[in-house]
């Protein structure tokens, strides 16, 4: 899609908002590719990381595997709000998903256009993000956060 002809790379990262679900990063489609904004996100404190994004249609990698890989690479859950249909000469996949600190997605909405920006059809996967939060209050997800690679420094 030549996502470098729409973007401009920035030169830092904004820090974790506070919000009544927890502490929220926000990451916009192409950042998700690598690994550092995420990783950045979660040594703030962030508990989830926030996604709108517009995958291509061929783009069946990111909800597949690297959405997963984030969130348990950082143990955070990650929420991805993903772009559905056609626009111009575009596909787009309409894969919103939930992943969970583990990588486990517990939610995927449905692929048809409007579908996934109804209440209805969010309503199961907000049901099925509080019902895990609840469950997993007790535990913590902060193994990964602790991880620091030698190529961090000290």
């Amino acid at each position: 899609m030549g996502v470098d002809r729409f973007l401009t790379p920035g030169d830092a990262l904004a820090e974790p908002l506070e919000a009544p679900l927890g502490r929220l990063g926000i990451l916009i489609c192409y950042d998700l590719r690598f690994p550092e904004p995420a990783r950045a996100f979660a040594l703030q404190g962030a508990q989830a990381i926030l996604v709108p994004t517009a995958w291509p249609d061929a783009a069946t990698l990111y909800p597949d595997h690297v959405a997963r890989t984030r969130a348990s690479e950082n143990g955070v859950y990650l929420l991805a709000a993903d772009h559905v249909g056609e626009e111009e000469e575009s596909a787009y996949l309409g894969r919103s998903l939930a992943v969970v600190p583990d990588g486990e997605v517990i939610a995927e909405a449905a692929r048809q256009p409007w579908a996934s920006c109804s209440s209805p059809a969010l309503e199961p996967m907000s049901r099925a993000i509080t019902d895990h939060m609840r469950r997993t209050a007790e535990r913590r997800w902060t193994c990964p956060r602790r991880h620091r690679s030698p190529l961090q420094g000290k």
